[in-house]
Protein backbone atom coordinates (compact mmCIF):
# COMPACT_ATOMS: atom_id res chain seq x y z
CA UNK A 1 0.00 0.00 0.00
CA UNK A 2 1.07 3.69 -0.44
CA UNK A 3 1.24 5.91 2.21
CA UNK A 4 -1.09 9.07 1.87
CA UNK A 5 1.29 11.83 2.02
CA UNK A 6 0.17 14.79 3.93
CA UNK A 7 -0.61 17.82 2.34
CA UNK A 8 1.47 21.46 2.19
CA UNK A 9 0.10 24.68 3.45
CA UNK A 10 -2.43 24.12 5.23
CA UNK A 11 -2.99 25.91 8.78
CA UNK A 12 -0.89 29.26 9.56
CA UNK A 13 -0.41 32.63 9.02
CA UNK A 14 -1.38 33.37 5.51
CA UNK A 15 -0.83 37.31 3.92
CA UNK A 16 -4.75 39.03 3.37
CA UNK A 17 -6.44 36.46 5.02
CA UNK A 18 -9.26 36.93 7.71
CA UNK A 19 -11.46 39.65 8.13
CA UNK A 20 -10.50 43.00 6.69
CA UNK A 21 -11.25 45.93 8.81
CA UNK A 22 -13.82 48.58 8.24
CA UNK A 23 -12.64 51.76 7.38
CA UNK A 24 -8.46 52.50 6.66
CA UNK A 25 -7.25 50.70 10.25
CA UNK A 26 -7.89 47.50 12.66
CA UNK A 27 -10.00 47.80 15.37
CA UNK A 28 -9.35 46.77 19.11
CA UNK A 29 -11.23 44.69 20.84
CA UNK A 30 -13.72 45.98 23.92
CA UNK A 31 -15.64 44.67 26.51
CA UNK A 32 -18.83 45.90 28.84
CA UNK A 33 -21.50 45.40 31.15
CA UNK A 34 -25.23 46.86 29.97
CA UNK A 35 -28.67 45.39 30.92
CA UNK A 36 -29.66 42.92 28.85
CA UNK A 37 -32.97 45.06 27.46
CA UNK A 38 -30.59 47.73 26.04
CA UNK A 39 -28.21 45.05 24.62
CA UNK A 40 -31.57 43.64 22.84
CA UNK A 41 -32.22 47.00 21.53
CA UNK A 42 -28.65 48.07 20.69
CA UNK A 43 -28.31 44.89 18.69
CA UNK A 44 -31.87 45.14 16.82
CA UNK A 45 -31.47 49.05 15.62
CA UNK A 46 -27.61 47.60 14.54
CA UNK A 47 -29.53 45.00 13.02
CA UNK A 48 -32.34 47.15 11.32
CA UNK A 49 -29.71 49.66 9.80
CA UNK A 50 -27.63 46.87 8.80
CA UNK A 51 -24.63 48.10 10.25
CA UNK A 52 -21.62 46.78 11.93
CA UNK A 53 -21.40 47.30 15.63
CA UNK A 54 -18.11 49.33 15.27
CA UNK A 55 -19.78 51.68 12.92
CA UNK A 56 -22.76 52.77 15.37
CA UNK A 57 -20.20 52.71 18.25
CA UNK A 58 -18.50 55.43 16.19
CA UNK A 59 -21.52 57.26 15.27
CA UNK A 60 -22.70 57.15 18.86
CA UNK A 61 -19.75 58.97 19.69
CA UNK A 62 -19.81 61.41 17.38
CA UNK A 63 -23.36 62.07 18.41
CA UNK A 64 -22.43 62.34 21.73
CA UNK A 65 -19.15 64.69 21.14
CA UNK A 66 -21.62 66.84 19.20
CA UNK A 67 -24.03 67.09 22.37
CA UNK A 68 -21.95 67.53 25.17
CA UNK A 69 -18.40 68.37 23.69
CA UNK A 70 -15.28 66.97 22.46
CA UNK A 71 -14.02 66.05 25.67
CA UNK A 72 -11.43 63.53 24.17
CA UNK A 73 -7.79 63.08 26.53
CA UNK A 74 -4.76 65.22 25.33
CA UNK A 75 -2.26 63.38 23.05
Amino acid sequence: MTEKKKKDGRGGYRPGAGRKPIGDRAGVCISFKVPEEVRDEIRALIRRRGIPSAVFLIEALQLMKERYGDASPEQ
